[in-house]
């Protein structure tokens, strides 16, 4: 596994380096993973483990081939339904490779996953404004999945999310997700879902302006030259819109 060529440092650097010696085992009570603090992290390194082969981790583990993938072997869910579920999946993933390898092998597989985590959560374009509305997530994962880029690999081609959170957070992961082959030309591809990403933000503001749209009813008026001197000079001081000034002066009687 190549590392990404930054300069951003990991958060919990220092706390780990200073911690080298500690153990993944037992799982629930390691520190070393505390980095994994977040939904969007812990979705992503349950998909980077889950299609990781020893070769790609540049890593030999015991009973494996090369192309073999350790998630598979290891004793570990192979479909957990929730953050919690991955997260235990994540942790165990470490415990059993250092049972399986040694404590160093597993702490030098989380370093690198740690800085691949930092580069992509460095590149790729905020999401946080996808709302939680459940309409607005069943839109959104419906339109990533007719996506010809989308509809036969990666998360939203096999993922079944169980509720609207559960499905928002796989939006997110599509875009995150990465494929072993994919790594040693990350930017032109981060950079193309950069692209996506930011087609998908602007057909949900077209969808909800349409929306708004619905609600509003065209009319034509006739003013006189000097009320429209004066309109404009509103909407140059106030950097509005004709509609929302004459809108203010209709319900409220004057201008906010």
């Amino acid at each position: 596994m190549r590392r990404p060529e930054n300069n951003q440092q990991r958060p919990n650097q220092a706390h780990a380096e200073a911690n080298h010696s500690l153990s993944f085992i037992p799982a629930d009570q390691s520190r070393l993973l505390d980095w994994v603090d977040s939904e969007r992290i812990t979705f992503w390194c349950w998909l980077f483990i889950r299609s990781a082969s020893c070769a790609f981790l540049g890593k030999q583990i015991a009973d494996l081939q090369d192309s073999d993938i350790p998630y598979k072997f290891f004793e570990v869910s192979s479909n957990p339904l929730t953050h919690d579920e991955r997260l235990v999946a994540v942790k165990k993933y470490f415990e059993k490779m250092e049972k399986k390898s040694s404590r160093a092998t597993a702490y030098e597989v989380m370093l690198e996953m740690q800085d691949e985590w930092l580069f992509i959560a460095d590149k790729t374009k905020d999401m946080s404004w996808l709302p939680r509305k459940e309409s607005v997530v069943c839109w959104a994962w419906d339109y990533i999945r007719k996506l010809s880029y989308f509809s036969n690999k990666g998360i939203s081609s096999w993922f079944q999310p169980r509720n609207v959170t559960e499905k928002r957070m796989a939006i997110i992961a599509a875009f995150d997700e990465l494929f072993p082959e994919e790594y040693i030309h990350r930017l032109d591809i981060i950079k193309y879902r950069n692209h996506l990403i930011t087609n998908l933000k602007a057909a949900y503001d077209k969808k909800m302006g349409s929306k708004s749209d619905k609600l509003r009813t065209q009319i034509s008026v006739k003013i006189s030259k000097h009320a429209k001197q004066r309109l404009d000079t509103l909407m140059k001081e106030r950097g509005a819109t004709q509609q929302s000034i004459i809108e203010q002066l209709l319900l409220n009687g004057r201008l906010d």
